[in-house]
């Protein structure tokens, strides 16, 4: 307690101040935890002040609290780049970074426990832990900094800063309080660190190893970089008794099909918890669970024990591949690649199809998505169309980001559909009445094509990457998919 204390009177977090007439202080607590080694053996006790940020009124102790954190998409695109050009990369993290933002209103709390002074009350001048706002300050605080020592931020994700100036290139991912620095000049980077440093009580990590629950390993010789989760997998089987599951070979059966839970049937499993986990690795490092975890997640509050045999089905499924890597392996190609594809209609209680497409960068997918559209598509045709706006959604961000950090191309985003019916549908200017009321895609799509933002090219059904995004496949088509998403089971990276 008095270590913490102490650090916070050293930060001149507040100053000591009869309370104004008015006003009302908000009350503290200590929070006490424990710190473990890898044997699980207590190593340390720590205790930390927080406010009661749940005492707080909007309008009078804070305004707005939205702070963003970096895009996975962004983080994975970077660490492409990164693989293309060889660039150094380097973590560093911000030391009691929510302690270090500026207060923006007038804040009054209590003195702590076991500390009290006097009958005055603590004036605060910067951040705590527990206030609302205090994810916000920090990184108003970091913006205003990073622009001083010269990096621009991105408009497309405003946690990328970055300097692109002739062959120098920096690039800077903020995750909070991790920074993730990618350069192919080490001067910059020393330069950049010395300057943060000055502004923060920052650490300097070192080259990146694990990152925003991330594995990160790198073959230089071979041009690569592979990302894991299996110590967070590992995790996930232990914490739902999954230790010993046997394995299986993918996540979903084929044309596998859930239904609502029978009205006798008990749903007393801890579902959400367990699905939870799974949409954080389907979102990081694999794409090759996330049709089954998007399927599961829609019967979170009318599951029974179909469904919760489906989680237990993906999680053996992860038990025999935990050692899966994304790898992201050198091209000298700058072009960025989309596959997108549909069902259709294959939900029995709703109809609705489901999209799915990903992009791939470097050998390996950068961004991926899989979800049930939003109305119900009356054609294949019509549910292909679909799909192909919401990737080109995604294409037009991707493009714009790699634009705006000088890695653009001037021409058109390459994006596969295996459905030549709604490719012409976007390409001609042709009026059908059978497909009339998707107008507004129909635009939206067209516009983007004559504007050479994005191309649809034909590819075979077998051909299709996205496959395993819409729907349960074979094993051989799911093999298939995942190697060319970049999953590998190798140990250093290669073609």
């Amino acid at each position: 307690m008095k270590e913490e204390y102490d650090s916070l009177v050293k930060n001149k977090t507040w100053s000591l101040v009869d309370l104004p007439s008015g006003k009302r202080a908000l009350p503290c607590k200590w929070v006490f935890k424990s710190k473990t080694n890898e044997k699980g053996e207590i190593v340390r006790f720590k205790a930390r002040l927080v406010i009661k940020g749940c005492a707080q009124r909007k309008g009078n102790d804070y305004n707005e609290v939205y702070a963003p954190v970096v895009r996975y998409t962004s983080v994975r695109f970077l660490l492409a780049l990164a693989a293309k050009y060889d660039l150094e990369m380097i973590q560093m993290d911000a030391i009691s970074a929510f302690l270090q933002g500026d207060i923006d209103t007038e804040i009054y709390m209590s003195q702590p426990e076991c500390y009290k002074e006097s009958d005055q009350v603590c004036h605060l001048h910067k951040s705590i832990y527990g206030l609302k706002q205090a994810s916000r300050q920090w990184n108003v605080k970091l913006n205003n900094a990073l622009l001083k020592i010269g990096l621009k931020r991105s408009k497309i994700d405003p946690c990328i800063y970055y300097s692109v100036n002739k062959s120098k290139m920096i690039f800077i991912a903020v995750w909070v309080d991790d920074f993730m620095i990618f350069t192919n000049d080490k001067k910059t980077a020393t330069g950049i660190k010395v300057k943060l440093k000055e502004e923060f009580n920052m650490k300097d990590l070192g080259e990146i190893k694990q990152c925003i629950g991330i594995n990160i390993n790198r073959d230089r010789k071979a041009g690569g970089i592979m990302l894991d989760q299996e110590k967070y997998i590992n995790q996930v089987l232990e914490r739902f008794g999954m230790s010993a599951c046997k394995p299986v070979h993918t996540p979903i059966e084929v044309n596998m099909k859930f239904d609502k839970k029978p009205k006798n049937e008990d749903g007393n499993f801890p579902y959400r918890e367990a699905v939870g986990c799974l949409i954080y690795l389907a979102q990081v490092t694999r794409p090759d669970i996330t049709y089954a975890v998007n399927k599961l997640s829609q019967y979170c509050n009318d599951l029974g024990i179909q469904h919760w045999l489906g989680v237990k089905r993906v999680m053996r499924y992860l038990q025999g591949t935990k050692k899966l890597k994304l790898c992201y392996l050198k091209d000298d190609s700058k072009e960025i690649t989309g596959y997108c594809d549909a069902d259709w209609a294959t939900d029995p209680q709703d109809r609705r199809s489901c999209t799915g497409y990903t992009f791939i960068f470097q050998n390996a997918s950068i961004s991926w998505n899989s979800c049930k559209q939003q109305t119900v598509a009356l054609s294949t045709a019509e549910a292909e169309y679909m799909a192909m706006a919401s990737a080109t959604q995604e294409a037009l961000w991707l493009r714009q980001l790699q634009a705006e950090i000088g890695q653009g191309l001037d021409s058109a985003l390459l994006i596969y559909s295996d459905n030549q019916s709604a490719i012409r549908l976007a390409s001609t200017d042709c009026y059908k009445a059978k497909t009339k009321h998707i107008d507004i895609r129909l635009h939206f799509l067209r516009e983007n094509i004559v504007n050479c933002k994005v191309k649809f090219l034909f590819v075979n059904g077998c051909n299709m990457v996205a496959d395993n995004l819409t729907k349960g496949v074979t094993l051989a088509k799911h093999l298939y998919c995942i190697s060319k998403m970049g999953l590998r089971f190798r140990g250093s990276v290669s073609k």
